[in-house]
């Protein structure tokens, strides 16, 4: 069985549980981007049909959805914060952690124009007009930045952290 330091990573708990947890945002990010890919694939050949299935799915998921989103990254977020107070403030290491716990904390700053979205998604009138799909890829957008700029930065600050020097 593999250990943290078979792993290459420092065993202390301080290093690991932000990993883990900016490891899980990125793994739901990129489940997200697949199931959503499959619906835009999926509207090609039917698109009346998909537009009200995403609708329901979306109203469906809504809930369930951004639980999984905060059981992902407030993780992060605590165990990171945990892991500067007890880092030496302005070593690399802290910095590190800083940054993660920074780029972790601006996934939120994406809420605005993502819940606007989404309301759009599942509004019954902008499915009557065909504009459902045209929101899902305004979606996958906005998605794709908050991965970028806030997400995978996340990972990389903690990734750093974890394996040390």
């Amino acid at each position: 069985m593999a250990t943290t330091s078979t792993l290459g990573l420092r065993s202390n708990p301080s290093y690991i549980l932000p990993l883990v947890g900016s490891s899980l945002t990125v793994f739901y990010a990129f489940t997200e981007t697949a199931i959503f890919a499959a619906f835009l694939r999926a509207a090609d050949h039917e698109p009346a049909h998909t537009s009200k299935i995403v609708r329901h799915w979306w109203s469906a998921f809504l809930i369930p959805g951004t639980s999984l989103v905060f059981a992902t990254t407030l993780p992060t977020i605590i165990s990171g914060s945990y892991a500067l107070k007890h880092l030496s403030r302005g070593t690399a290491e802290w910095k590190l952690a800083l940054g993660g716990v920074i780029c972790a904390l601006g996934h939120f700053a994406f809420v605005p124009p993502i819940a606007a979205t989404i309301s759009a998604i599942t509004d019954e009138e902008v499915e009557r007009r065909g504009e459902t799909m045209g929101m899902v890829r305004r979606w996958l957008k906005l998605h794709f930045w908050r991965f970028a700029l806030t997400d995978l930065p996340s990972l990389v600050c903690f990734t750093i952290l974890a394996l040390g020097s």
